[in-house]
């Protein structure tokens, strides 16, 4: 029996309550898919102003796999690959962001991968938190 692909979406968030969002891209080395730098006015995502002012920066960005890969391992790849297009997770680190990956996994059919001590310690290295959600195909209900 064939493995069916699985619907991943690799999630990397960035937070800090000085630096700009322009320092954040900076260091990452990739442009963002959303963001904003401290201090400027909230808006939601239409664009409508909403009272206040972000207290931190965020950066994001999302990648999506269709895969058969162990979730983990791909979030892995994504590290490796962004560094070696120059990203300076240990830089961050540093300048204690807290930078957190989700791993976030749609219509389940039979995914899993074991959290390794190696894969644990290549993220801690660069001060990232991982998080995992599963969204259920609620068709399939």
């Amino acid at each position: 029996m064939q493995k069916q692909l699985s619907n991943i979406v690799l999630r990397l968030v960035v937070r800090h309550p000085t630096l700009t969002l322009e320092d954040i891209t900076l260091a990452v080395a990739h442009e963002p898919e959303i963001g904003h730098s401290v201090g400027l006015m909230r808006r939601a995502p239409t664009g409508e102003r909403l009272a206040g002012f972000y207290a931190d920066s965020l950066w994001g960005r999302s990648e999506e796999l269709m895969t058969q890969k162990d979730p983990f391992r791909s979030a892995v790849e994504l590290f490796e690959k962004l560094e070696a297009n120059g990203a300076n997770f240990k830089m961050l680190k540093e300048l204690k962001t807290l930078t957190n990956l989700w791993i976030d996994i749609f219509d389940v059919s039979n995914v899993g991968g074991v959290l390794s001590l190696e894969t644990m310690s290549f993220f801690q290295t660069r001060n990232i938190g991982l998080g995992v959600e599963l969204f259920h195909n609620q068709s399939q209900a």
